[in-house]
């Protein structure tokens, strides 16, 4: 369990964090001194406390079934990961409450984690193309595209599914809520739209960031195809890539049928199927970007994963768009040496054409 691991010490920081969960302590009837000891510092290894299925967090773990530790734990990954916003641990707490069974503890993670990504990826644009619009599509519980319109007042964020989830009403309402106590404007650039993304296709101009988030299949090359004809920037954490889209004339199998699941080397093959597909997808849209965290992956894996494998299996994340400068502050030789640090993040850029030269 969390609480008994050995922690990092507390900070000066820990002042805030005990004024972000006031109102939380409040509720469970606690007081500070009752969590002080395990409520410093957050440790990436503390995602294996966590409830898991297989390598990663279990998808259907709530906020509700996590014991006190681990929610203070929770907590305080989001302090830490989230330090721009004031009012990240009460926004999340208060969509808790408002109905816990959308906030699923692995979602929330990969949402932040994606978030950063993304919020990297358009501060580089910054002073390389102009971006007014986030087009999130298949944006499922729109939780990438409400933190995205927090951080960026001045962006219009349009979240798009075919149909709306109720989570998306309770995260901003959540989000919405704690803005005001502090004496914020509620979110007001993010908005909820209903439909298909081919019915939509005028949002996107040449200021629009298309985002897609765990699309499957078609849904990775609409969203880029459509950009790249607009000239609009992409970014892309694909998740189902079948082998036709990319190999029409081949296939490429892991292992065949119950012998395939059964194996306890399933989920690497599975990983490196998915990381080779997403190479394809690099090479054929000329993807100028690739942001990886190695978190605990193999060395062969370790290049191509984008968030801690104990996240998400389908962790790459991929950007592009025309007027995007390219440049290589870690070189792929070096990656592939294995000289990376385990557990260390690392933000790569590259152009594809120039490594296969």
């Amino acid at each position: 369990m969390a609480g008994e691991k050995r922690r990092r010490p507390i900070t000066a920081c820990h002042a805030q964090f005990q004024g972000a969960i006031s109102q939380f302590l409040n509720r469970e009837e606690r007081q500070w001194s009752d969590v002080v000891s395990y409520a410093g510092e957050w440790d990436q290894d503390e995602l294996e406390s966590f409830p898991m299925r297989a390598s990663c967090i279990k998808p259907s773990t709530k906020i509700e079934n996590l014991n006190i530790t681990l929610r203070v734990r929770l907590l305080r990954y989001i302090f830490d990961s989230l330090p721009e916003f004031e009012e990240a641990v009460e926004a999340f707490d208060r969509a808790h409450l408002l109905e816990p069974k959308v906030c699923r503890v692995k979602e929330i993670i990969e949402s932040i984690e994606m978030y950063k990504f993304v919020r990297d990826f358009l501060l580089s644009l910054q002073h390389r193309k102009h971006i007014d619009r986030v087009l999130d599509v298949a944006c499922g519980h729109g939780l990438v595209g409400i933190l995205l319109a927090r951080r960026f007042p001045s962006l219009q964020v349009t979240s798009l599914d075919l149909v709306a989830r109720p989570a998306f009403d309770v995260f901003r309402d959540g989000w919405d809520a704690s803005m005001r106590e502090r004496g914020q404007r509620s979110l007001g650039n993010v908005e909820k739209l209903e439909g298909d993304f081919r019915d939509h296709l005028e949002l996107v101009t040449e200021t629009t960031l298309v985002l897609s988030v765990h699309g499957c299949n078609e849904v990775n090359n609409l969203v880029i195809e459509t950009a790249r004809s607009r000239s609009a920037a992409w970014a892309a954490l694909p998740c189902c890539i079948r082998d036709s889209l990319f190999l029409p004339s081949s296939k490429v199998h892991l292992m065949d049928g119950c012998a395939a699941k059964a194996s306890k080397y399933f989920r690497e093959f599975q990983g490196v199927r998915h990381a080779f597909f997403c190479g394809c997808m690099m090479e054929k849209y000329e993807a100028e970007r690739l942001s990886m965290y190695g978190g605990r992956a193999h060395n062969y894996l370790q290049i191509l994963r984008s968030m801690d494998s104990r996240i998400t299996d389908k962790g790459i994340f991929l950007a592009g768009g025309r007027y995007i400068s390219v440049c290589g502050p870690l070189s792929l030789r070096r990656a592939l040496r294995g000289k990376m640090k385990l557990g260390t993040p690392y933000t790569v850029e590259w152009n594809i054409k120039r490594l296969a030269a």
